[in-house]
């Protein structure tokens, strides 16, 4: 169990407007069984209360099925990710394509920097249920096995935002801008209300960019 003796029953999630899991270094969640210990519990607490409920990190492998079909009887939506290997991407897509609370999370940083040339929102954008956004400069030119994912503030790198917001227009896409950034040069030494405000100042000048 990713976090140990977490019991799930001591939560009071009455009056939230959202409830954010993240999972520990091991990308999963404990979803087997009954006990106060189980995410089901959680789950069932925010359906009760009507607060949306997201779980980040869920991570894929042969062990981890079982977790998430689990997760998904209980109606949550999954959304995997685009990360270094298409291979993986393709495989989880076409396990689940008959299911509708199962979508696409696009990252337009990996895609920038590991898979430039692979069209993501043309192949998946009409089964996009959610973003991570953040910048870089694409694959390193002089070292291309060098991890270029270095999650900058948006417009700090060369990614074309613009192209990315037309094609969301172009498959109707109605939901979430959520930014995946790390809080470092510049912006290291702000306080976490002037990080954010850093944050929705560059996530509107993305949805500004939107003719939808």
């Amino acid at each position: 169990m990713p976090y140990p003796d977490l019991d799930y029953s001591r939560f009071d999630v009455k009056g939230l407007d959202a409830v954010l899991h993240r999972t520990y270094h091991a990308g999963s969640v404990f979803a087997v069984g009954d006990s106060n210990n189980c995410i089901t519990t959680l789950i069932d607490k925010c359906e009760e209360e009507n607060v949306p409920l997201y779980i980040c990190g869920l991570k894929t492998g042969k062990d981890n099925y079982y977790s998430m079909s689990s997760i998904m009887d209980k109606g949550v939506k999954l959304a995997f990710e685009n990360l270094r290997k298409v291979g993986n991407l393709a495989v989880l897509v076409d396990r689940y394509e008959n299911m509708d609370h199962v979508g696409f999370c696009y990252d337009n940083g990996h895609a920038h920097c590991y898979t430039v040339h692979i069209p993501w929102l043309d192949i998946l954008g009409k089964r996009l249920s959610t973003t991570h956004l953040h910048d870089n400069w694409g694959l390193d030119k002089e070292d291309p096995r060098k991890d270029a994912d270095y999650h900058l503030m948006p417009f700090e790198g060369d990614f074309d935002f613009k192209d990315m917001v037309d094609k969301m227009d172009k498959y109707n896409y109605q939901g979430s801008l959520m930014l995946e950034l790390w809080q470092k040069g510049q912006w290291a030494d702000l306080s976490p209300e002037e990080f954010l405000k850093v944050c929705y100042e560059r996530v509107k000048r993305i949805r500004d960019m939107s003719e939808a």
